[in-house]
């Protein structure tokens, strides 16, 4: 017993709350899904699917995308390609068509025809 009839003992620490998982609050906080062809990656066939998608590696075939495709330098396709958007600063051979727009970057080598109501 302490002084003036008080206890020494010190009270239970609180025992920790488990975390709640985080609730998106809406698109901005979302995380958009991408799906990565790597460097030193090679696919040959044709890809569909609505995720953004990024080319390093090469890539033979068809891709149809829902979203953006980016083709980064080193990437290499040899395809025609269908997207929302397409962004090429690596190389393509094959026709490329973009619901909204085309981008090309400096280091861009495109063989093919190219479809889109804008082309940066």
């Amino acid at each position: 017993m302490g002084l003036f009839g008080k206890d020494d003992r010190k009270p239970a620490s609180p025992q920790p709350r488990p975390q709640q998982p985080r609730v998106s609050q809406g698109p901005a906080s979302a995380p958009r899904d991408v799906t990565v062809i790597g460097r030193g990656t090679r696919f040959e066939g044709k890809i569909t699917g609505s995720a953004d998608m990024l080319v390093e590696g090469e890539v033979g075939g068809a891709i149809d995308g829902g979203g953006t495709i980016t083709i980064a330098e080193p990437g290499t396709v040899k395809a025609n390609l269908h997207a929302r958007v397409v962004v090429i600063a690596g190389t393509v051979t094959g026709d490329v068509s973009a619901d909204e727009k085309i981008e090309l970057q400096p280091s861009a080598t495109l063989k093919g025809n190219i479809t889109a109501p804008r082309i940066l």
